[in-house]
């Protein structure tokens, strides 16, 4: 994960698969490791992945009141 306007690596999941679980996870972390204590403001922005459109992330960026933009490359 990159934060767009800092440009730095906020966090990442290395592994053979990658699920909606695992994106969820791995935000979760990157929130915590940032520190914040209010996620006003903050977008994600992905491609069209099956990990990213899957209900599991989009349930929980709702959730979290997170607009989802999906670039399509």
């Amino acid at each position: 994960m990159i934060d767009c306007h800092s440009r730095e690596i906020v966090g990442h999941y290395i592994e053979y698969h990658c699920t909606g679980n695992d994106v969820k996870y791995t935000t979760m972390t990157a929130f915590d490791h940032r520190g914040l204590d209010s996620i006003s403001g903050i977008h994600m922005r992905s491609d069209n992945g099956t990990r990213f459109i899957c209900n599991t992330v989009e349930n929980f960026l709702s959730m979290m009141n997170i607009p989802h933009e999906r670039m399509h490359t």
